[in-house]
C-alpha cells in the first residue's frame, strides 16, 4: 500500500506532500456510493425503514476504505450514503485505516486512531456537528491474494464516531468486517438499518443493541465511573462495558510492568510521550490504556493511538524550534525515531528482540543497530519518578497463577492494577479538593441581593504553602517528593482542564443555591423598602442567573418557573414606565 514507509525511507525525514494527485488517491465518488445515496435519499424522504437520525447519535458514519495500487487508497463505500467529507478528512481516514510500516500484519486486526476533524457531519434530522476531534475503529484485513497484482488483499472497514467507546466500537467493527468480507455491502446495508433503530445513547442505563447476528447488553459509565470487569462466572449477568476501559490495562502493560509508576507521573503531568511499537494495534490499545491511568482524572493532553507520517499535525510534533506540545503520540514506523527524537520520553513496546538460529555461534554477525534498537522495550527517559513504587505490588500482584483460569485471572489483574492507581490518583486530588473547599464562599454568605458567589480564583502558589499540612497523610499512601510532583501538574494541560471541569461544577451548583434563595425571599416586601435603582438593579442580576441556569443540568425547570413568577410580582410594583423595559414572558 502506498501509505507504507521501508526501512530504505528512515532519512526522508519530512512531512511533504506525497507527488500524486489527491483526487486519484482519494475517492468517495463511486457508482455503487452513487446508486446508494439516492436509494438513501428515497428511503429518508419517503419512509422511515433507515432512521439515519437514530444512526447519526451513536456514529458519524461507517467507511470501507481499500487499496489499488493504480489509485492507492479509496473510500469506496461510506455510510449514510450522504455523508459528505471534508477533503482532509477523507485523506486522514485514508491514511490512518492502514499499517504505516511494514509490519507483516497479515491477517485481521483492530485498531483506534483519534483525528482532527474538519467535517460538518450532518443528516436530514440533524443539525451540522462540526467536532474538534473524531475517533476511528479499523478492522483491517491483509490476505495473500494471487489476482491481486501486488499479491495480497487489503481493505478495511472503518467506524468513524464522535466517542471513544471502544469496548462498544471495537466489538461492532469485527462483527460489520467479518459480515462485510463474507456477504458483501449488503451485509453492511443490514448493520446500518440495525443500527438506525437502536436507542439513543445514555449513560448509566443498561441498553440492549442488536447488530446482525448478535444482541450486546451494553452500558455507558457515568463520567468518573469506576470500571470493574467482571470475571467468567459473571460474565453472563454482565453489560458489556462501551468505555475505552474495557481495554485490559494489565495484559496491555504487563511488560513495562517495573515503570507503571513513572508511567503514571509522566500521564499525571502530561509529559510529551511517544508510544512506539510493531503494529498500530499494540501501540492504539497502549494509548488508549495510558490515558485512562490517572483516572478518575482525565487526560486533557492532545492523544493520538495511533499516528502516522502522513497526518496534519506532524510537522506541529516534529518542529525542534519549541518544547513539545503536551501529547501523547502511538507509533509504528522506525522513521519516528528520528523525527521525534527530541520529545523527551518514549515507551516501547509489544517488541520482541531478535532470537538467534539455533546452531548459531560467535562467528555469526549481530543484528544490526536499528534492529537492536527497536528490540529494547520500555521506558526510554531520564525522568525519575517522584514517588517511591509499589516493590511489593509489582513483583508479585503482576502474575497469573499457574494453573489458573485464565480469562479469569487477567480480569481480576485487570481490577486490581486498575483499583492500585485510582486509589493513588484519588490520593493525589485530596489536597487539591480541601484547597478548593477553602476558596469556595460559605453557604450562610450567599444571600439574593448580593452578586451570584462564584469560586475564587486557584492560587498555585497558596496551594503550595499549604501542602505541609497534607504531607504526613500523603506520606502513609506512598513515601517521596508530594511537592515537586504537585509543582510540574500545576503546569500540565490536565491541572487546567481539572480547574475548568471543578470551576463549572462548584459554580453551577452556587448559582442553583443563588437562586435557591432568591426564590424563598420575601421580594416583595424588600420590594416596598428598596428603592427603583436597587430593583432593575435586582431584576438584572436574577434575570442573567437564570439565563446561566437554563443552560444548566443542575437547575429544576420548577426553579425557574417559581422565580418567574416572583419577578413578576415585583414587577407589578415598579412604575409603568420601567414595567415594560422589565417585561419577563408569562
Amino acid at each position: 500500500m502506498s501509505s507504507l514507509v521501508s526501512q530504505q525511507s528512515l532519512d526522508v525525514l519530512s512531512w511533504d506532500e506525497p507527488a500524486l494527485e489527491k483526487d486519484a488517491l482519494f475517492d468517495i465518488d463511486t457508482p455503487g456510493r452513487r446508486r446508494r445515496a439516492h436509494e438513501a435519499d428515497c428511503d429518508i424522504t419517503n419512509s422511515s425503514e433507515l432512521r439515519w437520525a437514530q444512526f447519526c447519535e451513536w456514529l458519524c458514519c461507517i467507511c470501507v476504505v481499500t487499496f489499488d495500487l493504480e489509485r492507492g487508497q479509496s473510500i469506496e463505500e461510506i455510510f449514510p450514503p450522504t455523508t459528505s467529507l471534508d477533503p482532509s478528512d477523507v485523506r486522514a481516514v485514508c491514511y490512518l485505516a492502514f499499517p504505516d510500516s511494514n509490519s507483516g500484519c497479515m491477517g485481521d486486526h483492530e485498531f483506534t486512531f483519534r483525528v482532527r476533524g474538519h467535517s460538518e457531519i450532518s443528516s436530514p434530522f440533524l443539525k451540522a456537528r462540526p467536532q474538534k476531534y473524531y475517533f476511528g475503529t479499523v478492522h483491517f484485513r491483509q490476505v495473500a491474494d494471487r489476482s491481486n497484482r501486488r499479491g495480497f488483499f487489503q481493505k478495511s472497514v472503518v467506524l468513524l464516531s464522535q466517542e471513544p467507546l471502544v469496548g462498544l466500537y471495537s466489538q461492532m467493527a469485527g462483527v460489520l468486517a467479518r459480515a462485510y468480507f463474507d456477504r458483501g455491502v449488503d451485509a453492511l446495508e443490514a448493520g446500518c438499518r440495525d443500527i438506525c433503530a437502536w436507542p439513543a445513547p445514555a449513560r448509566g442505563v443498561p441498553l440492549q443493541l442488536p447488530l446482525l447476528d448478535y444482541v450486546y447488553d451494553v452500558r455507558i459509565p457515568l463520567p468518573g465511573e469506576h470500571y470493574t470487569r467482571p470475571t467468567a462466572a459473571l460474565q453472563a449477568e454482565a453489560s458489556l462495558c462501551a468505555s475505552v476501559s474495557s481495554v485490559n490495562m494489565y495484559t496491555t502493560l504487563k511488560a513495562v510492568r517495573a515503570q507503571l509508576q513513572a508511567l503514571w507521573e509522566l500521564v499525571l503531568t502530561a509529559e510529551p510521550l511517544v508510544v512506539s511499537s510493531p503494529t498500530p494495534v499494540v501501540c492504539s490499545r497502549a494509548v488508549m490504556v495510558l490515558t485512562s491511568l490517572i483516572a478518575p482524572l482525565q487526560y486533557h493532553g492532545d492523544y493520538r493511538p495511533y499516528f502516522t507520517i502522513h497526518c496534519e499535525d506532524g510537522k506541529v510534533f516534529a518542529r525542534r524550534d519549541r518544547d513539545p506540545p503536551q501529547a501523547m503520540l502511538g507509533v509504528t514506523n522506525p522513521v519516528f525515531d528520528k523525527l521525534l527524537g527530541h520529545w523527551p520520553h518514549t515507551l516501547r513496546i509489544g517488541i520482541v528482540a531478535p532470537r538467534r538460529r539455533a546452531g548459531a555461534g560467535p562467528a555469526d554477525s549481530p543484528p544490526t543497530p536499528g534492529l537492536l534498537k527497536l528490540g529494547k522495550q520500555g521506558l526510554h527517559t531520564t525522568y525519575r519518578a517522584q514517588l517511591d513504587e509499589d516493590r511489593s505490588y509489582m513483583s508479585s500482584s503482576l502474575k497469573v497463577p499457574h494453573g489458573a483460569n485464565v480469562a479469569d485471572e487477567l480480569a481480576k489483574q485487570d481490577n486490581l492494577l486498575r483499583d492500585k492507581f485510582a486509589e493513588l490518583t484519588r490520593a493525589f486530588t485530596i489536597p487539591l479538593e480541601q484547597y478548593v473547599a477553602r476558596i469556595m464562599p460559605l453557604k450562610k454568605e450567599i444571600s439574593p441581593f448580593k452578586p451570584v458567589p462564584r469560586m475564587a480564583e486557584f492560587n498555585a502558589r497558596a496551594f503550595l504553602l499549604s501542602l505541609p499540612d497534607c504531607l504526613p497523610t500523603l506520606n502513609r499512601i506512598r513515601n517521596g517528593n508530594w511537592p515537586a510532583l504537585y509543582g510540574r501538574f500545576l503546569k500540565s494541560v490536565n491541572f487546567r482542564g481539572w480547574l475548568r471541569q471543578r470551576e463549572r461544577e462548584i459554580n453551577e451548583n452556587l448559582l442553583k443555591l443563588y437562586l435557591q434563595s432568591v426564590a424563598d425571599a420575601d421580594l416583595q416586601a424588600w420590594a416596598h423598602t428598596a428603592g427603583e435603582l436597587r430593583i432593575v438593579d435586582f431584576m438584572v442580576t436574577v434575570r442573567a442567573a437564570m439565563d446561566d441556569a437554563r443552560r444548566s443540568p443542575v437547575v429544576s425547570g420548577e426553579l425557574l418557573e417559581r422565580l418567574q413568577d416572583k419577578l413578576l410580582a415585583v414587577v407589578r410594583l415598579l412604575p409603568e414606565d420601567l414595567r415594560a423595559s422589565l417585561a419577563i414572558k408569562q
